[in-house]
């Protein structure tokens, strides 16, 4: 783990450095993924177009249809249902690996559902949540990207890999905040940002993103592709999130607007700087650390008050300056600091409480947020279970049924079956503490299922 914390040090302090300029950098080759069914050509042939234009309205007119019908099934079901309408509308399109938007999303959509199932147990808890929304969500964007497909197909349009691929990493990133399992996770991470450098290269305008694609390239050759134990995932996750917030990923012809952008943020940075640098002292132990400290708050606003929490919830240093670069730019300050608290009174080491602000950092409109980290930490022993199962609630409202749960019952097991089971079937929290006078865990877990 030492080793593990140096190179994340490494890889925060290089982040510091500004990007080359694109004419003084070689693009590297990038090949086309492996696990990716898609064609590489920029432009279609009118032969191309009058095979493509029947496939992308059928294909809109059934994925609509499915979406439609899916209220009112299971979980499982709807799952089944997913599975089998996006595998129907890749397949009508084989074997050519057609040039749209919408086709690449929904294999990418069957890619990622086989990651979830090699990397996720069946029976752990938030696994059927997590495929359905992978699923349910890739299908909602592939039918947003019909009209831009139109475009394309109509020639009013060449095909935007850039936009695309940054759209698409952030729409991964963003499930991926859900997953709670570390090798998943760590899968996902990885091939969102292997997905992203080869979106970038095969643009036309590709040159102008050579900083983000060697940056990419040169941070995916330190990240292994061995097996590794969860708390190695849980760095490495760290690390590439950290490649990823140093990409400045902006579509090219949208250049002038982040011009402006970064003016405005300026005059809110010379406001925090002197603030910012006394906390730094006080929360670090060297001056090494609190150099990288201050220099977070010349990249954006840190609000004041966050360095002092992070330095109070967190053990080590390097831990420190991770969570302080989660929070920079946060939408809300007070929310900032009251989540890093709320994650370190639930988690006891720093690798937990860092994977548990990174999580819900993004939530920061969600009020009730430090409820649910508080539920699952009172309710839940082991750290890896507290995580899963603040993954399980995070979009639902059942904090109060995780606290019901963890009162009633002597492990983590039990209490993981018990908000399982009441959470399917609408059980009340009074009904579960009604069921908890009973003696046995089993016999408790009969009473809710009854």
């Amino acid at each position: 783990m030492k080793n593990a914390f140096t190179a994340l040090m490494i890889l925060t302090t290089l982040g510091f450095s500004t990007f080359s300029s694109a004419e003084d950098l070689v693009i590297p080759v990038i090949a086309k993924p492996s696990v990716l069914q898609e064609g590489t050509q920029r432009e279609l042939t009118a032969g191309q177009i009058a095979e493509l234009l029947p496939w992308a309205k059928n294909s809109k007119s059934l994925l609509s249809d499915m979406v439609n019908g899916l209220q009112g099934l299971s979980t499982v079901d709807k799952i089944e249902r997913l599975e089998l309408g996006i595998k129907a509308a890749v397949n009508e399109s084989a074997p050519k690996n057609s040039e749209l938007l919408m086709r690449y999303i929904l294999n990418r959509a069957l890619v990622l559902n086989n990651t979830l199932m090699n990397e996720m147990s069946e029976d752990a808890i938030g696994t059927s949540d997590t495929k359905l929304r992978v699923l349910l969500s890739s299908v909602n964007m592939s039918i947003k990207y019909y009209d831009l497909d139109m475009k394309v197909l109509n020639k009013q349009s060449t095909v935007p890999f850039a936009q695309f691929g940054i759209e698409y990493f952030k729409f991964l990133s963003e499930l991926n905040k859900s997953i709670f399992d570390a090798s998943a996770s760590y899968a996902i991470q990885k091939t969102a940002l292997e997905w992203l450098q080869w979106d970038l290269f095969r643009d036309l305008k590709n040159t102008g993103y050579a900083p983000q694609i060697v940056k990419i390239n040169n941070g995916l050759k330190l990240i292994p592709v061995k097996n590794i134990s969860d708390a190695q995932a849980l760095t490495y996750i760290r690390q590439m999130k950290l490649i990823a917030s140093q990409l400045d990923l902006q579509v090219i012809e949208d250049k002038v607007s982040v011009v402006e952008d970064k003016v405005e943020v300026q005059v809110i940075q010379t406001t925090s700087n002197t603030s910012n640098a006394a906390e730094c002292r006080d929360a670090l132990a060297t001056d090494s650390y609190r150099g990288s400290c201050t220099l977070f708050s010349k990249r954006g606003h840190v609000a004041p008050g966050v360095t002092t929490a992070c330095g109070e919830g967190l053990l080590a240093d390097m831990s420190t300056l991770a969570c302080i670069s989660m929070l920079v730019d946060y939408k809300n300050d007070w929310k900032a600091i009251s989540i890093v608290q709320s994650c370190d009174s639930a988690f006891a080491t720093d690798s937990s409480t860092l994977f548990c602000i990174d999580t819900v950092r993004g939530l920061y409109d969600v009020i009730d947020i430090e409820k649910k980290i508080k539920a699952c930490g009172d309710a839940l022993t082991t750290e890896s279970n507290k995580l899963s199962c603040l993954g399980s609630i995070l979009t639902t409202s059942d904090e109060d049924i995780v606290q019901a749960c963890g009162d009633i019952m002597a492990t983590d097991s039990s209490t993981f079956s018990c908000i399982s089971k009441a959470s399917e079937i609408g059980f009340d929290v009074q009904a579960i503490h009604e069921c908890g006078q009973k003696l046995t865990d089993s016999s408790k877990l009969r009473c809710i299922k009854n």
